[in-house]
């Protein structure tokens, strides 16, 4: 009997600390996103910015797209405008980020379409990718996605 209580105690103490130890490893993985992320540029301008917070393992972050614009094609491009979205459902997998944001039907109106989801690899430390997922979230990605470059 007693032998029976030591093996259960053992396997309870072996579960509790797989979980402690998958909540660790969830939490840096989630930490390895956190931070300052710029989208490689487009016509020598910004293209977005990824601002990540991981607070106890609860990610959050705002995306920042800058509206690029010129006249006509003889005059240069120029940052036009910024808009500041909300980073939701942040969902880590490994080494990959999903996440969703708000989508305006254009540019000055107020009203919503669907969300749009991107998916975020890590490919070291300081470089990641990122890629728009099709509109009902597939997973198949195709191209390099933008390159992103963690800020210091």
């Amino acid at each position: 009997m007693k032998i029976r209580m030591y093996v259960l105690a053992a396997m309870m103490l072996c579960v509790a600390t797989m979980g402690r130890t998958q909540a660790k490893l969830d939490g840096a993985a989630n930490s390895a996103f956190a931070g300052i992320w710029d989208g490689e540029k487009m016509n020598g301008l910004p293209s977005l910015d990824i601002k990540i917070e991981d607070a106890g393992g609860n990610l959050s972050g705002v995306t920042v797209f800058y509206l690029q614009k010129r006249k006509n094609t003889e005059e240069p491009w120029h940052v036009e405008g910024e808009s500041p979205v909300a980073m939701l459902s942040p969902r880590v997998a490994g080494r990959t980020l999903t996440f969703e944001v708000e989508h305006h039907k254009c540019h000055d109106c107020a009203e919503l379409g669907p969300n749009v989801k991107f998916r975020m690899d890590l490919i070291s430390g300081d470089e990641a990718r990122l890629w728009k997922l099709d509109d009902n979230g597939a997973d198949g990605v195709s191209g390099p996605g933008l390159k992103l470059t963690r800020r210091m």
